[in-house]
């Protein structure tokens, strides 16, 4: 993953996990916001090692769907979770490369669930859906799902389009869980059109006492 200050063939500042739009500044003069249904977490990723354009990314930590091993599919549920590590949860952030801040309650993990990130001038959500586990690689992977982002800042040039998987291990000891996300970002920007890693990670923090619809 690339060190925060790499430089791309293309002159693109890789940053180790959440990138910050590469036209934050002349998206922000222009006062850019993302349209309507674009609203897709762009802060959440972008371990852009944006040197050149690189394929998806072929493997993940923790149970895939196309993992090896007998027997059919399984989702995992909240009801398989240590008491202690049973939702609603807060969501807590553990990194902050560009700028970004992280916000979002979530009800429960067995549905789809949507995470906030600001990264002025603009706001995303990051959209997250678990998905069966075929074959887990540690115990400690509770659950496994996909996630997704897509903005668009017309007036700079400027696109994203990422997705990728997600695992959440189980912390006991921390009496939280962990949520590790690994995927691309399909970036076009003035000339530049390639995709970028991207790692992330950010925490669920039981909140038992937090009302849910």
């Amino acid at each position: 993953m690339a060190k925060p200050g790499t430089r791309s063939t293309h002159g693109l500042v890789a940053i180790a996990a959440l990138v910050v739009p590469l036209s934050a500044a002349a998206a922000e003069a222009a006062g850019d916001v993302p349209p309507a249904g674009a609203h897709a977490a762009s802060g959440a990723a972008q371990a852009a090692s944006a040197a050149s354009s690189s394929g998806p990314s072929s493997s993940q930590t923790g149970g895939g769907q196309g993992g090896a091993g007998g027997g059919g599919p399984s989702r995992p549920t909240e009801s398989e979770l240590a008491v202690d590590l049973k939702g609603p949860y807060a969501i807590k952030q553990t990194r902050r490369i560009g700028g970004e801040a992280l916000t979002g309650h979530v009800c429960t993990l067995n549905s789809d669930f949507a995470v906030t990130f600001e990264t002025p001038p603009v706001t995303f959500q990051l959209k997250l859906k678990p998905q069966p586990v075929v074959a887990r690689a540690s115990a400690a992977v509770a659950m496994h799902g996909t996630w997704s982002y897509a903005y668009l800042l017309a007036r700079a040039g400027e696109s994203h389009d990422a997705s990728g998987e997600y695992d959440v291990i189980e912390d006991l000891a921390a009496r939280r869980l962990h949520l590790e996300m690994h995927g691309t970002d399909h970036v076009v920007f003035k000339g530049h059109d390639g995709l970028h890693k991207i790692d992330y990670a950010f925490d669920l923090v039981p909140t038992p006492d937090q009302p849910c619809p």
